[in-house]
Protein backbone atom coordinates (compact mmCIF):
# COMPACT_ATOMS: atom_id res chain seq x y z
CA UNK A 1 0.00 0.00 0.00
CA UNK A 2 1.21 3.48 -0.89
CA UNK A 3 -0.02 5.82 1.80
CA UNK A 4 0.53 9.51 2.50
CA UNK A 5 -1.70 9.97 5.50
CA UNK A 6 -1.44 13.63 6.48
CA UNK A 7 -2.95 15.91 9.09
CA UNK A 8 -6.75 16.13 9.24
CA UNK A 9 -8.48 18.02 6.43
CA UNK A 10 -5.58 17.56 4.02
CA UNK A 11 -5.78 16.14 0.54
CA UNK A 12 -5.16 12.38 0.52
CA UNK A 13 -3.82 10.23 -2.31
CA UNK A 14 -3.86 6.49 -1.63
CA UNK A 15 -3.14 3.50 -3.86
CA UNK A 16 -3.38 -0.18 -2.98
CA UNK A 17 -1.97 -3.04 -5.07
CA UNK A 18 -4.25 -6.02 -4.41
CA UNK A 19 -2.32 -8.50 -6.56
CA UNK A 20 -0.47 -10.26 -3.74
CA UNK A 21 -3.16 -9.86 -1.07
CA UNK A 22 -4.58 -13.27 -0.17
CA UNK A 23 -6.77 -12.90 2.93
CA UNK A 24 -7.64 -15.99 4.93
CA UNK A 25 -11.29 -16.93 5.48
CA UNK A 26 -11.02 -15.55 9.02
CA UNK A 27 -9.53 -12.27 7.85
CA UNK A 28 -12.14 -11.90 5.10
CA UNK A 29 -14.99 -12.53 7.51
CA UNK A 30 -13.56 -9.91 9.88
CA UNK A 31 -13.35 -7.31 7.13
CA UNK A 32 -16.90 -8.01 5.99
CA UNK A 33 -18.10 -7.36 9.53
CA UNK A 34 -16.59 -3.88 9.34
CA UNK A 35 -19.04 -2.94 6.59
CA UNK A 36 -22.77 -2.21 6.82
CA UNK A 37 -25.04 -4.89 5.39
CA UNK A 38 -25.69 -3.20 2.03
CA UNK A 39 -21.95 -2.81 1.43
CA UNK A 40 -21.25 -6.41 2.40
CA UNK A 41 -23.83 -7.47 -0.17
CA UNK A 42 -22.25 -5.23 -2.81
CA UNK A 43 -18.84 -6.82 -2.20
CA UNK A 44 -19.94 -10.45 -2.17
CA UNK A 45 -22.20 -10.23 -5.22
CA UNK A 46 -19.13 -10.31 -7.47
CA UNK A 47 -18.42 -13.75 -8.91
CA UNK A 48 -14.62 -13.54 -9.04
CA UNK A 49 -12.39 -13.22 -5.99
CA UNK A 50 -10.25 -10.47 -7.55
CA UNK A 51 -13.36 -8.34 -8.10
CA UNK A 52 -14.46 -8.93 -4.51
CA UNK A 53 -11.04 -7.90 -3.22
CA UNK A 54 -11.09 -4.65 -5.20
CA UNK A 55 -14.61 -3.88 -4.02
CA UNK A 56 -13.61 -4.57 -0.42
CA UNK A 57 -10.49 -2.39 -0.52
CA UNK A 58 -12.45 0.43 -2.16
CA UNK A 59 -14.97 0.50 0.66
CA UNK A 60 -12.36 0.21 3.39
CA UNK A 61 -10.38 3.11 1.91
CA UNK A 62 -13.47 5.30 1.76
CA UNK A 63 -14.28 4.74 5.41
CA UNK A 64 -10.69 5.16 6.56
CA UNK A 65 -10.44 8.39 4.56
CA UNK A 66 -13.53 9.78 6.31
CA UNK A 67 -12.31 8.59 9.69
CA UNK A 68 -8.94 10.33 9.17
CA UNK A 69 -10.23 13.54 7.61
CA UNK A 70 -13.48 14.13 9.47
CA UNK A 71 -12.86 12.38 12.80
CA UNK A 72 -16.13 10.47 12.55
CA UNK A 73 -16.11 7.07 14.29
CA UNK A 74 -16.03 4.19 11.82
CA UNK A 75 -19.36 2.73 12.96
CA UNK A 76 -21.14 6.10 12.55
CA UNK A 77 -20.01 6.82 8.99
CA UNK A 78 -22.83 7.08 6.42
CA UNK A 79 -21.87 6.91 2.75
CA UNK A 80 -24.40 7.52 -0.01
CA UNK A 81 -24.10 8.10 -3.77
CA UNK A 82 -25.11 10.80 -6.20
CA UNK A 83 -27.31 9.99 -9.19
CA UNK A 84 -24.06 9.59 -11.11
CA UNK A 85 -22.88 7.03 -8.51
CA UNK A 86 -20.20 9.22 -6.88
CA UNK A 87 -19.91 8.26 -3.20
CA UNK A 88 -20.18 11.04 -0.64
CA UNK A 89 -20.27 11.51 3.13
CA UNK A 90 -23.91 11.80 4.18
CA UNK A 91 -23.28 12.64 7.85
CA UNK A 92 -24.03 16.20 8.87
CA UNK A 93 -20.76 18.01 9.52
CA UNK A 94 -19.72 21.54 10.47
CA UNK A 95 -16.07 21.59 9.58
CA UNK A 96 -14.67 24.99 8.61
CA UNK A 97 -11.40 23.39 7.45
CA UNK A 98 -13.20 21.12 5.00
CA UNK A 99 -16.33 22.94 3.80
CA UNK A 100 -16.58 20.79 0.67
CA UNK A 101 -14.98 17.53 1.81
CA UNK A 102 -15.31 14.99 -0.97
CA UNK A 103 -13.54 11.89 -2.19
CA UNK A 104 -13.47 9.55 -5.13
CA UNK A 105 -12.32 5.99 -5.78
CA UNK A 106 -11.47 3.81 -8.74
CA UNK A 107 -10.37 0.22 -9.18
CA UNK A 108 -9.24 -1.89 -12.09
CA UNK A 109 -6.56 -4.48 -12.69
CA UNK A 110 -4.39 -4.81 -9.59
CA UNK A 111 -5.05 -1.36 -8.20
CA UNK A 112 -7.56 0.51 -6.06
CA UNK A 113 -7.00 4.24 -5.71
CA UNK A 114 -8.58 7.03 -3.67
CA UNK A 115 -8.29 10.81 -3.64
CA UNK A 116 -9.89 13.25 -1.23
CA UNK A 117 -10.04 17.04 -1.00
CA UNK A 118 -11.29 19.40 1.72
CA UNK A 119 -12.43 22.13 -0.71
CA UNK A 120 -11.80 21.25 -4.36
CA UNK A 121 -14.00 18.80 -6.24
CA UNK A 122 -11.98 15.67 -7.10
CA UNK A 123 -12.31 12.63 -9.31
CA UNK A 124 -9.96 9.73 -10.08
CA UNK A 125 -9.74 6.86 -12.52
CA UNK A 126 -7.29 4.00 -12.93
CA UNK A 127 -6.91 2.12 -16.22
CA UNK A 128 -5.33 -1.34 -16.24
CA UNK A 129 -3.20 -2.45 -19.17
CA UNK A 130 -5.25 -4.51 -21.61
CA UNK A 131 -3.47 -7.74 -20.66
CA UNK A 132 -4.95 -7.48 -17.15
CA UNK A 133 -8.51 -7.37 -18.48
CA UNK A 134 -10.57 -10.47 -19.11
CA UNK A 135 -11.36 -11.31 -22.72
CA UNK A 136 -9.65 -10.75 -26.03
CA UNK A 137 -7.18 -7.87 -26.29
CA UNK A 138 -8.38 -5.09 -28.59
CA UNK A 139 -6.37 -3.18 -31.18
CA UNK A 140 -6.47 0.59 -31.42
CA UNK A 141 -8.59 0.18 -34.57
CA UNK A 142 -11.13 -1.90 -32.61
CA UNK A 143 -11.21 0.69 -29.85
CA UNK A 144 -11.65 3.60 -32.24
CA UNK A 145 -14.61 1.87 -33.87
CA UNK A 146 -16.24 1.30 -30.47
CA UNK A 147 -15.48 4.66 -28.84
CA UNK A 148 -15.45 6.93 -31.89
CA UNK A 149 -18.18 9.27 -30.64
CA UNK A 150 -16.72 9.68 -27.14
CA UNK A 151 -13.65 11.58 -28.34
CA UNK A 152 -13.12 14.68 -30.45
CA UNK A 153 -11.23 14.67 -33.73
CA UNK A 154 -8.32 16.43 -32.02
CA UNK A 155 -8.16 13.78 -29.31
CA UNK A 156 -8.20 10.94 -31.84
CA UNK A 157 -5.38 12.62 -33.73
CA UNK A 158 -3.31 12.76 -30.54
CA UNK A 159 -4.05 9.10 -29.77
CA UNK A 160 -3.31 7.77 -33.25
CA UNK A 161 -0.08 9.78 -33.51
CA UNK A 162 1.20 8.80 -30.05
CA UNK A 163 4.56 7.04 -29.78
CA UNK A 164 5.95 4.60 -32.30
CA UNK A 165 3.70 1.55 -32.05
CA UNK A 166 0.37 0.01 -31.08
CA UNK A 167 1.23 -0.17 -27.37
CA UNK A 168 1.90 3.58 -27.17
CA UNK A 169 -1.38 4.38 -28.90
CA UNK A 170 -3.31 2.08 -26.55
CA UNK A 171 -1.66 3.70 -23.54
CA UNK A 172 -2.51 7.16 -24.85
CA UNK A 173 -6.12 6.08 -25.38
CA UNK A 174 -6.33 4.74 -21.83
CA UNK A 175 -4.95 8.01 -20.52
CA UNK A 176 -7.56 10.04 -22.40
CA UNK A 177 -10.31 7.72 -21.24
CA UNK A 178 -9.20 7.99 -17.60
CA UNK A 179 -9.11 11.78 -17.82
CA UNK A 180 -12.69 11.83 -19.06
CA UNK A 181 -13.79 9.32 -16.43
CA UNK A 182 -12.11 11.30 -13.65
CA UNK A 183 -13.78 14.49 -14.86
CA UNK A 184 -17.33 13.14 -14.92
CA UNK A 185 -16.76 11.28 -11.64
CA UNK A 186 -15.63 14.52 -10.02
CA UNK A 187 -18.76 16.26 -11.32
CA UNK A 188 -20.89 13.46 -9.91
CA UNK A 189 -23.18 13.06 -12.92
CA UNK A 190 -21.52 9.98 -14.43
CA UNK A 191 -22.89 8.70 -17.75
CA UNK A 192 -25.41 11.57 -17.90
CA UNK A 193 -22.56 13.74 -19.20
CA UNK A 194 -21.69 13.20 -22.87
CA UNK A 195 -17.95 12.51 -23.03
CA UNK A 196 -17.39 14.26 -26.34
CA UNK A 197 -18.36 17.55 -24.67
CA UNK A 198 -14.99 17.57 -22.89
CA UNK A 199 -11.74 17.66 -24.85
CA UNK A 200 -8.40 16.97 -23.18
CA UNK A 201 -5.02 18.25 -24.27
CA UNK A 202 -1.70 17.39 -22.68
CA UNK A 203 0.40 20.25 -21.33
CA UNK A 204 3.56 18.68 -22.80
CA UNK A 205 4.38 16.08 -25.48
CA UNK A 206 3.14 12.55 -24.80
CA UNK A 207 3.77 10.92 -22.36
CA UNK A 208 2.69 13.84 -20.18
CA UNK A 209 2.09 14.43 -16.48
CA UNK A 210 -0.47 17.25 -16.76
CA UNK A 211 -3.49 18.01 -18.92
CA UNK A 212 -6.18 20.62 -19.28
CA UNK A 213 -9.78 20.39 -20.41
CA UNK A 214 -12.06 22.29 -22.76
CA UNK A 215 -15.78 21.88 -22.10
CA UNK A 216 -18.36 22.89 -24.69
CA UNK A 217 -15.60 24.75 -26.56
CA UNK A 218 -14.55 26.75 -23.48
CA UNK A 219 -11.15 26.09 -21.92
CA UNK A 220 -11.57 25.46 -18.18
CA UNK A 221 -8.41 26.49 -16.36
CA UNK A 222 -10.21 26.09 -13.04
CA UNK A 223 -9.77 22.32 -13.46
CA UNK A 224 -6.39 20.64 -12.84
CA UNK A 225 -5.47 17.14 -14.06
CA UNK A 226 -2.47 15.04 -13.02
CA UNK A 227 -1.39 11.83 -14.74
CA UNK A 228 0.62 9.08 -13.06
Amino acid sequence: MVSQEQDAFQALRWAVNTATWAPTEKEWAFLLRLLPEEERTAVTRFKFQDDQKRAMVSRLLQRRCIEVNMSIPWENIIIKRTKGRKPFLANETKCLSAPNFNFNVSHEGDFVILASEPVLVCGVDVAAPSQLRRGKAQTIADIKQTFEKNFTAKEWHTILEAGVGEADKLECFRCHWSLKEAFVKARGDGIAFELNRCEFEFDSPWPAEKAHVTVDNVRRDDWLFSIQ
